[in-house]
């Protein structure tokens, strides 16, 4: 297998890195300028 197949990674920690880590959306006000966020 070529190495960059290869996890180090446990499984639960690599979802932890990559999807819970990674859940920043938020709402934001529409008319509010991204200057003014």
């Amino acid at each position: 297998a070529p190495w960059h197949s290869l996890s180090i990674l446990p499984e639960q920690e690599r979802h932890q890195l990559i999807v819970e880590f990674n859940a920043t959306a938020l709402d934001y006000p529409v008319e509010q300028t991204i200057h003014g966020l």
